[in-house]
């Protein structure tokens, strides 16, 4: 497709991508993560690079950004392509309307789509945003160590880096490719995933790392984790003078649902009450439609709920800004009872009852793409396992595929530590294997040093991680992909 023929238009929604540009001190963040440019790069040009390189990394043909001057909070959005071409997509803006440094700024950002190509590849993200005057050598640990666990076929035997971490960390990604963990002293760390360097450190980091999800509250850049006494929130932004970013913590009962998975998260409180994020990490309450689920938060501060037969767009004044007719399944009768989201359009949605159903319903048409019946539901605090790319994902004994054929199926006698690529590696009665969750054929096994290798807990295009226990301590280790 061309650049003529490109409707900007119809570029999904979400996600939407945060720049910050601030050209007196020649510095840029994206979704608050600071981009070192190269040498002799000029910073609005290392922005829309990093850009790019995000795009692909999430393989991706375009996305919204929200570039916004750090000096004087003028904003802009646009729609950046993988080939760095940008578009002006700002509500009503006008040569009459517009402001003359808007355009101007504008006109800035959009002259460096030229550079963009070259210059990804050169782009660094660097999630601290203080630069010590005199940086200090950082020197790989643990390179060449002997991984004490079998991993599958196609990944390096020693370690590219290893370090100690917590007793129970594992490991997860976030959208920029920084590994986090947890390190000994309980801090939870993003790294550097070439070299094992830290470049962002949380305190209090959760007993259940599985739970920590990477998202945005109230604009801001964001990682939250969820526990049985109140939602964490991080911010992913440095402190000021760097350090270490403190939890944020908004209490919850038992018996309250906390989503994280959305675009933005919310807390189900019942009583047909939702609570939403609000400015300085802290939420606000909406009321939405008696008799319904709340099963996504926008960016916008909107809430979608389903009820019997019906998906509303809650505003943020409660009232009622769109309704979509809706079918529920055959044989189901009532509310829905429990909701996961996949994606910023689909959602899974579980109903109770004598004959319990598993769906993936739209929540733009109001369709149901794919439903299952079930022996049991999953429970509502179980996790999902998902991975955008290949649209797949696990949710408790179920495989779920949500791309060009929507299908829910049970996986049997598997536990899944992560999937990639449609790819789901995990646990069997006879050890690691992975399974193809398109197919669902036999899973594949492979050789292990002992019946107690456990399965990677992250794979990504490039490496795999494994955390094991070695000694008197437990390591994290890195496993470049070898083919």
């Amino acid at each position: 497709m061309t650049a003529e023929e490109f409707d900007a238009a119809l570029v999904p929604r979400f996600p939407v991508f945060n720049l910050v540009l601030n050209e007196a001190e020649k510095t840029v963040e994206l979704d608050g993560l600071v981009i070192e440019p190269a040498l002799g790069e000029q910073p609005r040009d290392a922005g829309i690079a990093a850009v790019v390189q995000k795009i692909k990394a999430h393989r991706l043909h375009a996305v919204r950004v929200r570039a916004r001057s750090g000096v004087d909070d003028e904003f802009w959005d646009l729609v950046v392509t993988d080939q760095g071409n940008t578009y002006d997509v700002t509500p009503n803006v006008s040569d009459e309307t517009s402001s003359f440094k808007q355009r101007k700024y504008f006109a800035i950002i959009a002259g460096a789509a030229a550079l963009t190509l070259t210059a990804a590849g050169t782009a660094f993200i660097a999630l601290n945003a203080t630069k010590p005057t005199q940086p200090v050598a950082w020197t790989t640990p643990g390179a060449n160590a002997q991984i004490p666990v079998a991993l599958p076929p196609g990944f390096a035997t020693t370690a590219t880096w290893s370090l100690p971490v917590k007793k129970d960390s594992s490991a997860t990604l976030l959208d920029t490719g920084h590994v986090i963990s947890t390190d000994q002293a309980g801090n939870i760390v993003a790294r550097d995933p070439q070299t094992g360097q830290p470049k962002w450190t949380g305190n209090n980091a959760p007993n259940n790392m599985a739970a920590v999800e990477q998202t945005t509250w109230a604009g801001i850049p964001a990682i939250t984790a969820q526990s049985e006494r109140d939602l964490k929130i991080w911010d992913l932004r440095s402190p000021a003078g760097g350090g270490i970013s403190t939890a944020h913590s908004i209490p919850v009962t038992n018996d309250q649902h906390v989503e994280t998975d959305g675009p933005t998260p919310f807390i189900n409180r019942g009583d047909w009450v939702v609570s939403v994020p609000a400015d300085n990490f802290s939420v606000r309450d909406i009321v939405i439609p008696a008799g319904t689920l709340p099963v996504m938060a926008g960016l916008n501060g909107e809430v979608t709920v389903i009820g019997r037969n019906a998906i509303h767009t809650v505003a943020t004044d409660g009232s009622v800004a769109k309704t979509l007719s809706f079918a529920p399944p055959r044989g189901t009768s009532g509310q829905p009872a429990l909701s996961w989201v996949l994606d910023e359009n689909h959602v899974i949605i579980g109903w109770a009852g004598t004959k319990p159903v598993l769906a993936i319903v739209d929540i733009t048409t109001g369709k149901i793409t794919a439903s299952v019946s079930a022996r049991n539901l999953p429970r509502e605090n179980t996790l999902i396992l998902n991975d955008p790319h290949s649209k797949t994902a696990v949710l408790d004994n179920f495989a779920i595929t949500y791309g060009k054929t929507p299908a829910i199926k049970t996986l049997e006698s598997f536990t899944t530590t992560t999937i990639h690529n449609g790819i789901a590696y995990g646990e069997t009665s006879e050890g690691p294997a992975s399974i193809n969750l398109h197919t669902l054929n036999a899973p594949t096994r492979w050789v292990t040093y002992t019946a107690d290798d456990p399965a990677p807990d992250l794979v990504t295009d490039d490496a795999a991680y494994i955390v094991a226990p070695m000694l008197d301590q437990t390591v994290l280790y890195r496993a470049e992909r070898t083919k």
